[in-house]
């Protein structure tokens, strides 16, 4: 495992051998989307769940495959989902579907997927009824008709899901 996904996890309070369990979980099940759940330290410190999303080549054999993992720690219980490029769609709604249910959530990837932000933007107008979405003050901003939304600031490899979106 590289510092770079290591340093990952720690931001998000998990540990190296339970995403290993994880990610040995997903090649030996073979499939182009996997989700498992497993513990995750809880950032007391951190008023929001945290999570992220990067990318991850994984090596088995003379075999090589492409993947994305998106984490996001709900309090102590981290969902791990692998996704093959284009099954991500399908993990972000399911991630989606689980931040909902969230007061607050910050996603910070260490690099800006561009794609990864839209998708988290699409999947949310599936879930809820979308009251508004556009750009303010250099922010694409998503809010449901339970003032429930989605903040990205263009260009940031970050954003954030929160209960509580107003426009000013």
């Amino acid at each position: 495992m590289t510092k770079s996904i290591v340093e990952e996890l720690g931001k998000v309070g998990i540990k190296p051998k339970a995403f290993a369990n994880s990610l040995s979980e997903f090649v030996a099940d073979k499939t182009p989307l996997f989700t498992s759940y497993t513990g995750g330290e809880s950032k007391v410190e951190e008023p929001c769940n945290l999570g992220t999303i990067f990318e991850l080549w994984i090596m088995k054999g003379s075999e090589e495959f492409h993947t994305f993992v998106t984490i996001v720690n709900y309090n102590g219980t981290a969902q791990v989902t692998f996704s093959k490029p284009e099954f991500f769609n399908d993990a972000m709604l399911t991630t989606m579907r689980n931040i909902l249910s969230l007061d607050c959530v910050k996603i910070k990837m260490p690099y800006p997927y561009k794609f990864a932000v839209f998708e988290a933007f699409n999947a949310f107008k599936k879930l809820s009824n979308v009251s508004f979405e556009g750009i303010i003050r250099e922010k694409m901003i998503s809010i449901d008709d339970k003032k429930r939304g989605l903040v990205w600031r263009i260009e940031s490899p970050n954003f954030d899901y929160s209960t509580d979106i107003s426009i000013q």
